[in-house]
């Protein structure tokens, strides 16, 4: 727990909380004055109060190295670039998963899939009711709390609304453009109606997914000479042709990695917006903001792209996390050691004054933002289910199994259940994955076992109603799948 001396930070805000805003993955070009590069970032001694409000703001579909401040080589993100300046960047982040809902039920519960249960991919999977998400340890701490969410596999379908006084997604509005503008200005109009109360409000975009829209003039920012099917809506059945051709073509790769880089380009520009508000309405003095994402996309390093296959590999498990306290942390520190978004729950928690319950798998990263070592050791884990590469609307039960990633320290293993089969690879020699390890380095295979028989006992373990099978879902749903890529 923190304690720190209340400061008066504004007029409007004296004597109200301080606030927490945890964001996963955006930016903006019109935040515009250059950021003073202070001294390594740690929590300051007596400059504000605990937090008493949290913003949660995940970006979908991130990978960390598509932003400059992770040494992207393209201007992608210059609102994160300069939170990470002044805030603190997570370098090395791992996904829970490779895909949106089980990334996300990790992300507001703080448990690994395996905990949570909501594994496969089908129409009617949800959270069970007996797992506690975040919305709710803030609203029992007497929090208000609201959500605006981008819909498909983030909606009260899938048990998201849980803990919300005030839910609202997207479903059935497909124009991402106007969706994430009318999402940061409506989160925007909530804070400032309750700056004065402590709140949870969590935020979330599919601006970043397929298949990949971005608006003038973020459609041609990074290629001029674009051509396609449809240069500004290209619908899915046109990404997947090209990425076919790209696996094969590399010109075809780079162009939907410009297209790419274009949304997150826009989806920067807003993010800058509202922090530009927080800057001017002083509300910044009393916000930390957590920045990330759920997973990221494959562009062909492996064969694939997109999100749709059973592999974990770096392209959609490594994710931004940057952390942004004015007036509480100073800016520009690195925390390189590997942290989860496992982790992000409880980090939100702490940072609130709320307490962390004992029985999560993340674990509060506020000692890391003081400054502190964490010792070496911890087994970070991520997982896919099969299910993921069967056809949602298919009549053939999927083949049943799942794909395990572990990390410890800079190594990293990767392992099927359909065939026993494990790659190892260490990321700090290695981190294109190009070299399996397993014959190479035995010691290293030998420490990850013990960890790996418990991931591996406590998925057989879950109940049978988390396992995959053929659904009839709703039509609508349905719908909101197919534009954002899922359903051809």
């Amino acid at each position: 727990m923190i304690r720190c001396k209340r400061l008066r930070v504004s007029r409007l805000l004296s004597r109200a909380g301080w606030a927490v805003l945890a964001v996963n993955a955006v930016a903006c070009s019109e935040w515009s004055a250059e950021p003073a590069v202070t001294e390594p970032a740690a929590l300051r001694e007596g400059a504000a109060e605990p937090a008493a409000n949290i913003l949660l703001i995940s970006i979908d579909t991130l990978r960390a190295d598509h932003l400059h401040a992770y040494g992207y080589d393209r201007r992608t993100s210059p609102a994160i670039d300069r939170m990470a300046q002044e805030g603190v960047r997570f370098a090395d982040v791992v996904a829970a998963s490779s895909w949106t809902l089980p990334g996300h039920a990790t992300m507001l519960t703080g448990l690994d899939p395996a905990s949570h249960g909501v594994v496969a991919f089908r129409g009617d999977s949800s959270l069970p009711g007996e797992v506690e998400m975040l919305a709710e340890r803030f609203a029992a701490a007497g929090f208000r709390t609201a959500a605006f969410a981008g819909g498909g596999w983030v909606s009260s379908r899938q048990g998201f609304d849980r803990g919300f006084e005030r839910f609202r997604s997207a479903e059935q509005t497909f124009r991402f453009s106007g969706r994430l503008k009318r999402a940061v200005r409506n989160a925007w109009n909530w804070i400032s109606r309750h700056r004065n109360e402590r709140f949870f409000f969590f935020l979330h975009t599919y601006q970043v997914h397929m298949p990949y829209k971005p608006p003038r003039p973020y459609d041609r920012m990074f290629d001029r000479g674009l051509t396609g099917p449809k240069r500004r809506s290209l619908p899915f059945g046109a990404l997947s042709t090209w990425a076919r051709d790209g696996v094969k073509n590399r010109a075809v790769a780079a162009q939907i990695r410009k297209l790419y880089d274009g949304e997150i380009r826009f989806v920067d520009l807003w993010i800058g917006k509202l922090l530009g508000w927080l800057r001017s309405s002083g509300l910044d003095r009393r916000t930390c903001v957590l920045l990330t994402s759920d997973h990221g996309e494959a562009f062909g390093e492996h064969g694939d792209f997109f999100h749709d296959r059973a592999k974990l590999f770096q392209e959609v498990t490594s994710v931004p996390l940057l952390v942004w306290c004015p007036g509480r942390l100073e800016g520009g520190r690195v925390v390189e050691s590997p942290v989860g978004v496992v982790d992000v729950a409880p980090t939100a928690l702490e940072l609130a004054g709320l307490p962390v319950p004992d029985d999560l798998d993340g674990v509060s990263l506020v000692s890391q933002l003081r400054g502190d070592v964490v010792p070496p050791g911890r087994v970070l884990l991520s997982d896919v289910d099969l299910s993921v590469e069967r056809p949602l609307l298919s009549n053939h039960d999927p083949e049943p199994g799942f794909v395990l990633g572990l990390r410890r320290g800079s190594y990293k293993l990767i392992y099927r259940s359909t065939d026993g089969s494990r790659q190892l690879y260490d990321l700090a020699s290695d981190p294109s994955e190009s070299e399996n390890l397993v014959l190479l380095r035995p010691d290293v295979l030998a420490d990850f076992e013990a960890p790996l028989a418990a991931a591996i006992e406590r998925r057989r373990s879950l109940p049978e109603a988390s396992v995959a099978r053929p659904e009839a879902a709703n039509p609508g749903f349905i719908e909101e799948l197919r534009a954002l890529g899922y359903v051809e």
